[in-house]
């Protein structure tokens, strides 16, 4: 099948800026993108490499602070993730396995690829396989083998030794001398890479130091409380496409060689019931702003005033739950409406009620963004159905038109996301797919969703195509911010 354009346009740029480089492993016999391209480069040309890729399009993901002699760069393309781990030196956990000057002067072009000679990819294959991964993988086997019957084991006894030492030279012939026996044996692979480390360390004075650098530089990353990587939320009306485009996004972030991602769901409506304080937050003829408040206390005030004994037994038989009489309800009515009192008791429940909603509320938010927190700690991207702001709108197909500055006030002390989507589309589609959705409640809510673009600086998209076409242009778009959040 040939090589992958992007590979041979990689390989090009570099030849074109005269700086050597080789492929470490021979994977690109299959035409497709592998799942991260060992490429080694003259140490001394480093920085021009770097700037050779970045040109193409590749960020730099991981550096030689966490990986010695080793940057990791990562492109989006076609939906897909091409990565480049850069090598100054053939290297392997901190170990410098072979002298990459020589592998550089020896390599040469085959079959489109940059590559070692013969001998000197055998010599990489078996130091990868028992220092990096404990033994040989399957995947290499018969390549490793291939390699072995084309090569004299004198020659190349000889040609490890000038690369690295005269033990490691003995370590890695005797297992290509042998290798059947080795890979049925799995319990010699720990003390042959012991062996091979205390060789390694013999004629490479700082690596004893390199390596405990190393393990201190991952215990920081693990340990550190700053989160790494973005959070991306989601939001709209009922039907914009919210749920779709959330499984599109996982899937694009989680595809080989890409970042690790979850979702969760931050909407503003608990996982609890919301009928208890439902009248509060959602019955203007009930509830109480303090403007109403306010006007009813100075308003003036008609009808007789009931009596204090009548209006006594009015409230004692409503706190017991008794029916009343037609007088009764009356002297109910006219209290509802007339006293200053009444009025004031039912504005600070109506307060109460919808503040301890709010306070339970964030409460729960807050618990649900510390899981978000965790996994964005860790490296792995967060996207979430809805967020706070949608505290603004309504829940389901209900407005909310009181304790505006409140719920404002909420939404500003909440953590930002790195993003907010404002996901949109014709009406007529929306009410298409959701038909218990009345065209009058959608434009309202389409109102308030545009309001709050325009202020907490939405990103809208338009959902008017495929969903997966949709997560790779908002990877693509943002991809440079991905990395950069990511980036160690």
């Amino acid at each position: 099948m040939g090589v992958h354009p992007e590979y041979l346009n990689l390989f090009a740029a570099l030849s074109s800026e005269g700086i050597r480089h080789c492929l470490l492993r021979d994977e690109l016999e299959s035409g497709q993108f592998v799942g991260d391209l060992d490429l080694l480069v003259d140490e001394c040309r480093g920085d021009d490499a770097l700037d050779t890729l970045a040109r193409l399009g590749y960020r730099v993901r991981t550096t030689s602070r966490y990986l010695p002699y080793k940057t990791v760069l990562v492109k989006f393309i076609d939906g897909a993730y091409v990565v480049i781990d850069l090598h100054f030196r053939i290297v392997q956990n901190g170990v410098v396995l072979l002298n990459s000057d020589a592998v550089l002067d020896s390599s040469a072009l085959r079959d489109a690829c940059p590559l070692p000679s013969d001998i000197d990819l055998l010599a990489i294959l078996v130091l990868h396989n028992i220092l990096g991964k404990g033994k040989i993988q399957e995947k290499h086997q018969p390549k490793i083998n291939r390699l072995s019957d084309c090569v004299d084991l004198g020659e190349f006894q000889q040609r490890v030794a000038g690369l690295s030492s005269e033990k490691v030279a003995e370590i890695v012939t005797a297992v290509v001398r042998d290798l059947d026996s080795y890979v049925d044996s799995s319990g010699v692979w720990p003390s042959l890479r012991d062996e091979l480390i205390t060789a390694y360390h013999r004629i490479d004075g700082g690596l004893r130091w390199r390596l405990i650098r190393r393990r201190i530089m991952a215990f920081w990353r693990a340990s550190s409380p700053f989160p790494r990587a973005p959070l991306y939320a989601l939001t709209g009306v009922d039907g914009a496409g919210k749920s779709s485009l959330n499984e599109a996004l996982l899937d694009a972030f989680n595809r080989p060689g890409g970042f690790p991602a979850v979702t969760e769901y931050m909407g503003p409506w608990g996982h609890y019931r919301l009928s208890f304080v439902k009248g509060e937050l959602f019955s203007p003829g009930w509830s109480l702003t303090t403007a109403d408040w306010l006007r009813g206390m100075f308003s003036k005030r008609s009808g007789e005033r009931p009596g204090v004994r009548i209006s006594a037994r009015v409230i004692i038989k409503m706190a017991r739950g008794q029916s009343l009489s037609e007088k009764e309800q009356r002297v109910h009515e006219n209290i509802r409406t007339n006293s200053r009192v009444f009025l004031t008791l039912r504005y600070f429940r109506s307060v109460f009620a919808a503040a301890k909603f709010l306070m339970v509320l964030m409460v729960e938010m807050y618990y649900r963004y510390f899981i978000v927190y965790k996994y964005r700690r860790r490296g792995v991207t967060v996207i979430t159905d809805r967020y706070i702001y949608d505290l603004m709108t309504g829940r389901m197909h209900d407005m909310i038109p009181n304790y505006r500055r409140l719920r404002a006030f909420l939404c500003w002390v909440f953590p930002r996301p790195t993003r907010v989507f404002l996901l949109y589309n014709n009406p007529e589609v929306i009410l298409a797919r959701k038909d218990d959705l009345s065209e009058v409640v959608l434009r309202q809510f389409i109102k308030h969703y545009d309001e709050q673009a325009e202020k907490y600086a939405f990103e809208k998209v338009l959902t008017n195509r495929p969903p997966e076409a949709l997560a790779n242009d908002m990877i693509a778009d943002h991809f440079a911010e991905i990395v950069d959040k990511v980036r160690t």
